[in-house]
């Protein structure tokens, strides 16, 4: 009986440290200058008793995410400063599962630019991506139709046509031609799904119907 009762003693103190490194995980991802994916909070308890068994404190819970969830990081944590550099292909996990993410109005096809602005590849940036956020901003500093802004304000055909022509790759100029035939209250703005409402939804409808433009 004594044998029993002290198993169940040790279990109950296990699940309360678990508990605990679960709890300063989330609190940890929490107080990242928002640099984590807000689902990257979820896996603290998820990954605790399953797949990073052993792990006795939240740094330890968090390395272990990192390697399983490789769209979860630590902007925080330096290249050199226990973490080693995102290889290129934890780069695009990262930047595509960002822009896929429900929080952001990204464009679907957006996330397929992550490749191309890799440090070394085509695409051109004011900084080198070495980290999930720079690459997404060197996708947005180039293709900044890619996500919406909330103090959007103007004529959307005129917004359209300007973020268009700003691009610096892949739409054609004729694209720009669209923004007034897919504008709302036209025959063909009727067609795009939902209301047209913001440049982005503008854009997003010329590209679902025209995709020479990307």
């Amino acid at each position: 009986m004594k044998f029993v009762t002290i198993v169940s003693a040790v279990a109950v103190v296990a699940v309360v440290a678990v508990k605990d490194v679960v709890s300063e995980c989330e609190s940890r991802i929490k107080a990242s200058q928002d640099g984590w994916d807000a689902t990257c909070q979820y896996w603290c308890g998820q990954y605790a008793p399953v797949k990073c068994q052993g792990v006795m404190d939240a740094a330890g819970l968090i390395t272990c995410i990192q390697k399983e969830v490789t769209y979860c990081y630590d902007p925080l944590a330096t290249v050199g400063d226990d973490k080693a550099a995102l290889t290129d292909e934890e780069l695009v996990s990262g930047c595509e599962a960002k822009m896929s993410s429900t929080k952001y109005e990204w464009i679907p096809t957006c996330k397929n630019f992550c490749k191309s602005f890799l440090p070394g590849q085509r695409g051109n940036c004011s900084k080198e991506a070495k980290d999930v956020d720079t690459l997404i901003e060197c996708v947005n500093e180039t293709f900044d139709y890619c996500i919406s802004k909330d103090d959007e304000s103007g004529d959307l055909v005129e917004l359209c046509e300007q973020q268009i022509h700003t691009t610096k790759q892949e739409w054609l100029p004729t694209c720009q031609r669209w923004c007034s035939q897919y504008a709302p209250g036209t025959e063909l703005g009727a067609t795009c799904d939902g209301t047209i409402e913001k440049v982005y939804d503008l854009i997003h409808c010329i590209n679902k119907y025209q995709p020479y433009c990307f």
